[in-house]
């Protein structure tokens, strides 16, 4: 992996706060590009979010990030793995509230969509979507991946 000089994405928006609206696009492009590449190898990330995007450049004409820590990550075959992973608040709220952690638990690669929607958010109001479970929970009955 290359040399990423500028840290984390949490950590640059805990310093220089909110992206501008089109860096933010530009930045989900990138990520979405990234994605891309793992779905292609039959690869879900299954924990995106700011602390796990490098920044490789920073400034507005050249703005570069990459997805790191694919400690998580795992070979998709089908649209399906048996295990559950991920951060709360970058997380779809059934994953954690227990809808369905058997062996036969679907993880398909529109989890990392959802989890990107909560990165684009948390870029763009420094916000979590869901503050913890308990609002997930609330939720849980209409927003499901």
């Amino acid at each position: 992996m290359e040399y990423c000089e500028h840290g984390d994405l949490r950590s640059y928006l805990k310093e220089h706060g909110r992206l501008p609206e089109g860096q933010a696009q530009d930045t989900a492009w990138q990520i979405l590009q990234g994605l891309q590449f793992m779905y292609q190898n039959k690869f879900a990330h299954r924990d995106l979010k700011p602390a796990n995007i490098l920044i490789k450049s920073k400034t507005l004409d050249e703005w570069h990030v990459k997805i790191c820590d694919l400690g998580l990550s795992k070979r998709i075959e089908g649209a399906t793995a048996s295990t559950v992973r991920g951060t709360p608040g970058f997380t779809p709220p059934e994953i954690f509230l227990g809808v369905s952690k058997d062996s036969s638990t679907v993880y398909p690669f529109a989890i990392d969509m959802w989890c990107l929607g909560e990165t684009v958010y948390n870029i763009l109001t420094l916000e979590p979507a869901f503050n913890d479970v308990s609002a997930g929970r609330e939720t849980r009955g209409r927003t499901t991946t």
